[in-house]
């Protein structure tokens, strides 16, 4: 289905399509989170390629996502400020607020005090330049 998208160029429902995927790679325990990760990584590549920088942020969610699934917290959050970047630059105000819930949550989910910090942090600097 995912190709079928492709092939059609409906970009959102590749991007639904992908992210189906990793869901599903996510809870195969062949596949598992390196699968899922590989899978995420190609969609944002693609859709940087392309141009398609929401669909790019989008994509880059799901690889913040699984990097949180292998518990790799500090590059989710990096992938995630990332992502909150692209749709800063673009104007996307509600996708932006996703990511640096993304970000938020990769922070929470390490097991050291600073991550709590860290996540104040990203919440702090959201403030801040929203307010701007």
């Amino acid at each position: 289905a995912m190709k079928l998208f492709q092939e059609v160029g409906d970009k959102s429902g590749e991007n639904a399509m992908v992210q189906l995927v990793i869901n599903a790679e996510l809870q195969d325990e062949k596949a598992g989170p390196a699968k899922a990760l590989e899978t995420a990584k190609e969609a944002a590549q693609r859709f940087h390629d392309e141009g398609d920088q929401e669909n790019e942020a989008m994509a880059l969610q799901n690889v913040a996502k699984t990097h949180l699934a292998k518990k790799e917290h500090h590059r989710a959050a990096r992938v995630a400020k990332d992502a909150q970047n692209i749709l800063s630059r673009i104007g996307d105000t509600s996708g932006e607020i996703a990511m640096l819930k993304t970000a938020v949550e990769a922070h929470l989910a390490r097991p050291d005090r600073e991550g709590k910090e860290d996540a104040l942090q990203v919440v702090v600097d959201a403030l801040s330049s929203f307010r701007d």
